[in-house]
């Protein structure tokens, strides 16, 4: 009976915005780069890595790797309209706001990714987002 009412209230939701497509195909690619920089992190030949630096080239390849898999992960959620990828689009874009306003106190120009994170927030809030992720 949860199952047929779960199944109920995703078919009356609106069709995806056209926002949210792009979002869900930009994610997508965001996650085939993450996954070509882990390769690359690993193609690394061993004589150029510092002695005792080789468990952290592996480390921070598993963690690129995550963050693909965690990308691939929310594109379908956004592509399928699932309530958890709109909360979890929203969590990691104010972090990414808060990481670039750290980085921009060291000296680094990320305004614009400040101003990206921004707009997908923005639209985010917009009512007939919230609607598709059936949020209102």
């Amino acid at each position: 009976m949860g199952l047929e009412r779960n199944v109920h209230e995703y078919e009356e939701r609106p069709d995806r915005p056209d926002g949210v497509s792009c979002l869900s195909c930009l994610t997508v690619i965001g996650g085939v780069i993450a996954l070509i920089i882990g390769l690359v992190v690993l193609a690394v030949p061993a004589d150029q890595i510092k002695p005792g630096a080789e468990g952290l080239r592996s480390f921070g390849a598993l963690l690129i790797f995550g963050g693909a898999g965690l990308s691939f992960a929310v594109a379908w959620g956004l592509w399928s309209l699932r309530t958890w990828a709109w909360y979890l689009t929203l969590t990691l874009e104010v972090l990414g706001i808060c990481l670039s306003a750290i980085q921009l106190l060291s000296g680094s120009n990320t305004l614009a990714a400040m101003l990206v994170a921004g707009i997908v927030i923005y639209y985010l809030y917009r009512p007939h987002v919230r609607a598709a992720f059936g949020l209102d």
